[in-house]
């Protein structure tokens, strides 16, 4: 049950991230021209899919651990 703290903070990270990849003029014009292919799929990837992914695992683990104190409660 440690890793509950560091797993609070994961989600508005990942949130952060990808706002500040939305905000960020240089992002969006790589990832809407494509003049660096790799660096938009890049940019795409890691900064929309992977903290997408970031923020459903961790509040998923987050009313996982919620529903095991309850049961136990």
């Amino acid at each position: 049950m440690g890793f509950r703290h560091a797993t609070y903070a994961c989600a508005p990270l990942a949130a952060i991230v990808i706002i500040a990849n939305s905000l960020a003029p240089p992002n969006i014009e790589i990832i809407t021209t494509f003049s660096k292919a790799l660096n938009a799929m890049v940019l795409i990837i890691g900064g929309y899919i992977l903290q997408k992914a970031l923020i459903g695992t961790s509040l998923y683990e987050l009313t996982r651990a919620r529903r095991g104190i309850e049961k136990t409660s």
